[in-house]
């Protein structure tokens, strides 16, 4: 811990002293005064006490990201002591995929989000012109090396194939619309069927570091995208120094 006793940036060595509860996970960091709670990441489902887990700080909260060596290993060494080394699969780095699906979407019209719908709407299908929206969580997963965000088009707002333009949109959901950071051209949709876009390569870093959580649609086409099925999937990378 820094002196102000907030814990440091990067990744922690640090032993679980509890079963996973309600999401989190009471783990104990060498040489911290006393035992603290992490948020407990997808992976680490079916923890007990006494495996070792590595902590990232991040948003404000603090995660337990992976598990060191098999489900049940005790630590090697005592707790109060120095943290034992990396095992070798886990120097200089790691990696993965994952889909996620949005923490939230929705449709902002006349200056509020509209209570109707959870999908997304660009353009003016009727009831005036539409901006449509789509948040994902903070990342837990460090760098993003690629992603693509499934589209599905859905009847409503004319039968032409349209053009959908989309948009980067900083921070998360919140009463208001939020910053325009970037746009890009989307697929062309006809009503009906689903497309994979692939999001561009400058995007990932405002992503991966939480400038960005949402993408939109912001285009004139009238269009209707399925919010509960917009997908974003994932190629991550972690870095332990």
């Amino acid at each position: 811990m820094d002196e102000g006793g907030s814990l440091m940036s990067g990744f922690i060595l640090a032993s679980t002293k509890s079963a996973i509860a309600n999401g989190m996970v009471t783990v104990r960091i060498p040489g911290a005064p006393a035992d603290v709670l992490a948020q407990a990441t997808w992976q680490l489902d079916g923890v007990t006490s006494g495996c070792q887990v590595l902590l990232a700080h991040q948003g404000g909260r603090l995660w337990a990201v992976a598990l060191v060596g098999a489900k049940g290993q005790k630590p090697q060494g005592g707790v109060d002591g120095d943290a034992p080394p990396l095992p070798p699969e886990m120097v200089g780095g790691w990696g993965g995929e994952s889909t996620l699906t949005p923490s939230w979407s929705g449709t902002w019209r006349g200056g509020a989000w509209r209570a109707d719908t959870q999908n997304l709407v660009q353009g003016d299908p009727g009831g005036g012109a539409c901006t449509g929206a789509a948040f994902w969580p903070a990342s837990a997963w460090g760098a993003l090396r690629r992603a693509d965000l499934t589209l599905t088009r859905l009847a409503g707002g004319g039968l032409a194939p349209a053009l959908l333009t989309m948009a980067l949109l900083a921070g998360q959901a919140g009463d208001v619309w939020p910053a325009v950071l970037a746009t890009a051209d989307g697929p062309t949709l006809p009503v009906g069927d689903t497309a994979v876009w692939d999001i561009p390569d400058d995007w990932l870093p405002r992503l991966s570091s939480s400038e960005a959580g949402g993408i939109g649609i912001i285009g004139d086409a009238a269009a209707i995208i399925d919010g509960a099925r917009m997908d974003l999937h994932i190629g991550w990378e972690r870095t332990v120094a």
